[in-house]
């Protein structure tokens, strides 16, 4: 009877995971569940995800995105997916810097306080903007084959979390930089990567010409060896 019951559980949460796809010709009045009937915004597809599901983001620039927010938790066996369709590149381009401007993985306000896992966000290129991507207490998930670059604050920024691993992202040109030349900005507070938590696995990223540190990591957290699996490339480097 366990077994059953078991089985039974499990094919419930498999019939009730939902892929949903945008793309730049979308429309956010179509159901997003087919090549043909896209959603038109991220932000609007994020909002819609719960255990088991993925978003799939066609190619293209998207503006005016907003906040894109992940306010649900995945599980072990369903988890959350924000990923570029297979094979593209979308990109998100913000022209302003305001804090509003990022992706987000963190619950609605009107919820209790909930720790949020099982999510991958994958192959996304973010400019402008604030941070590029924040979390708060994530847990069990992957930020991966992202491209940071030209925001306000730090690329990745986490608010408490564990077990989260973050690869293959190229994160450069963070901070305020016109506020860091005019003496209004502390030319070393945005940071490449700034996250709270324990057992991060960080490997094979590419951070440069950020104006604070390249990787600033409060308490434990874990680099696969040889340590030049986390490139942190001098200025003096750069072109």
């Amino acid at each position: 009877m366990y077994f059953l019951t078991l089985a039974l559980v499990l094919i419930a949460n498999l019939a009730e995971a939902t892929t949903y796809y945008v793309s730049t010709t979308g429309d956010n009045a179509n159901d997003g569940l087919t090549l043909t009937t896209p959603k038109r915004n991220i932000s609007t597809c994020a909002a819609l995800l719960t255990a088991g599901d993925t978003c799939y983001v066609r190619g293209g620039t998207y503006t005016n995105e907003g906040t894109i927010q992940i306010k649900q938790s995945g599980t072990a066996t369903a988890p959350i997916k924000l990923l570029a369709y297979p094979g593209e590149r979308p990109i998100i381009s913000y022209s302003v810097q305001v804090d509003s401007n990022r992706i987000l993985v963190e619950p609605i306000p009107t919820q209790p306080p909930v720790a949020l896992g099982y999510i991958t966000i994958e192959g996304f290129e973010i400019s402008g903007g604030w941070e590029g991507i924040k979390f708060v207490n994530m847990h069990n998930s992957v930020i991966r084959r992202n491209t940071l670059h030209a925001g306000y604050a730090s690329g990745i920024f986490g608010a408490g979390g564990h077990h989260n691993l973050f690869e293959k992202n190229i994160i450069s040109h963070q901070g305020n930089w016109v506020g860091c030349a005019n003496g209004t900005q502390t030319c070393n507070q945005q940071h490449g990567m700034y996250m709270h938590g324990d057992s991060y696995t960080i490997r094979n990223n590419v951070i440069y010409d950020n104006i604070g540190s390249g990787i600033q990591q409060n308490t434990d957290w874990t680099l696969e060896q040889p340590a030049q699996r986390v490139k942190v490339l001098p200025r003096a480097m750069l072109r």
